[in-house]
């Protein structure tokens, strides 16, 4: 699945292209490209949802790639969580 974010990063509007990569049941996997480079990320907010803990976000984290604000990836991570939510199916 390939879809556009614009966060606004550094004061700045970015378009920024993310696509859903293939990954164990229970995690989620991203990889954004930008411009000039490109970053791997991973939620495993499936597995608080398939636990029941509905009102848990998930955790981020980079797998591959460099973060260099914490405050920006915020904004893309809910630019990622607002286009691409959670399935209805997800319990199972």
């Amino acid at each position: 699945m390939k879809f556009t974010i614009t966060p606004i990063v550094n004061g700045r509007q970015r378009k920024l292209e993310v696509e859903k990569i293939d990954a164990p049941p229970d995690r989620e996997r991203y990889i954004v490209t930008g411009p000039q480079r490109s970053i791997t990320l991973e939620t495993n907010r499936l597995l608080f949802v398939r636990k029941g803990l509905k009102h848990r976000s998930g955790m981020w984290k980079a797998v591959e790639g460099n973060i260099r604000n914490d405050y920006n990836m915020e904004k893309i991570y809910a630019e990622i969580e607002k286009m691409d939510p959670l399935p209805i199916n997800v319990y199972k």
